[in-house]
């Protein structure tokens, strides 16, 4: 009888004890904010290691063996052959949620190498389009620079071609008049020159 009452003692004594433990744990949490928590989500990976383990020991059972499946809080008998076909099936679907996430971090990686690639050659590009803009304005300046000099020189010569035409005699008419050109038609055929070569 003492035994029993010790028993029972012992047994009051660990509820006590679990009860304060429940306590606490509920208290810390509700402490928690929910940025402090931190709560493991199970990779897919870590969700294939037991549905493999699970599968090993269904192979290992005999046919007439008992399974049972957790429902809830009750534990539900299963026939072996579907239990067995449960568990590959989830092992297929978590292989192919795996290959699917594995390729799309390949492909996040490659399109992530390929807009770094993109951003250097656009950044080259856009460089080399400066250099070759700044290029290209000095090559217009230039250019215009020599049709300035070009033109200059034809007025240039064209106005030394005509004041320094021979001096016509009054017997020989250049103009219709039959006398020397003056200073105003020297002038307009520099004037006529100007628009001849700006039209060029």
């Amino acid at each position: 009888m003492g035994s029993s009452a010790a028993l029972r003692e012992l047994q009051r004594d660990l509820e006590a004890k679990a009860n304060d433990l429940n306590k606490l744990q509920k208290g810390k949490h509700r402490k928690e904010s929910p940025d402090q928590k931190e709560v493991h989500h199970p990779t897919r990976r870590e969700r294939a290691r037991p549905q493999a383990l699970c599968l090993k020991e269904l192979d290992l059972l005999n046919e007439d063996a008992n399974v049972y499946k957790l429902i809830g809080p009750v534990l539900v008998k299963q026939d072996l052959a579907e239990a067995n076909a449960n568990v590959r099936k989830r092992i297929d679907y978590i292989s192919a949620e795996l290959y699917v996430c594995c390729c799309l971090d390949a492909l996040v990686g490659l399109i992530s190498v390929n807009s770094l690639k993109f951003y250097a050659c656009s950044a080259l590009i856009r460089f080399k389009w400066k250099r070759l803009d700044a290029t290209l304005q000095d090559l217009e300046e230039k250019q215009n620079s020599k049709k300035d000099t070009v033109m200059r020189l034809k007025v240039a010569c064209y106005v030394s071609n005509v004041v320094s035409e021979p001096k016509v005699s009054g017997s020989e008419k250049v103009d219709g008049s039959g006398c020397e050109p003056d200073d105003d038609k020297v002038m307009m055929n520099i004037s006529d020159a100007m628009v001849m070569i700006k039209s060029w």
